[in-house]
């Protein structure tokens, strides 16, 4: 998985928010199939033989299965915000919501906060 990085957000970048967006989403989309393929060789290949063996089987479907929804969550979000920013821009609202100074370290409240302003933008 890539590491996130830093993007500079100016006046003319609505298609590199977007592509940044699309990226983000077929990371999401990688983390989910890469734990859906571990659950799946858990759930084939494990055979425990002791309740402790058990616990630490269960232990890592858990753990996989929270990734799993928050990848789903993620992916949401960003098809979300995908579509209001497709919104604002046949709009051409984007370039009042978009500060060209600001510099993102994206994660799930930057892609909430960017739709709100995106929803607010529209609303007046």
């Amino acid at each position: 998985m890539r590491s996130k990085s830093l993007v500079k957000i100016t006046e003319d970048s609505h298609e590199t928010l977007l592509a940044l967006m699309q990226e983000s989403y077929i990371d999401a989309t990688l983390l989910k199939n890469d734990a859906q393929k571990l659950l799946n060789t858990l759930n084939s290949g494990a055979k425990p033989e002791t309740i402790d063996e058990l616990a630490k089987i269960t232990k890592e479907k858990t753990s996989l299965l929270k990734i799993k929804e928050s990848s789903i969550k993620l992916k949401l979000e960003i098809s979300k915000l995908q579509m209001e920013m497709y919104k604002a821009s046949r709009a051409q609202a984007t370039q009042d919501i978009i500060d060209p100074k600001l510099t993102l370290k994206v994660d799930l409240d930057d892609f909430k906060n960017v739709r709100e302003e995106v929803k607010k933008s529209l609303n007046s």
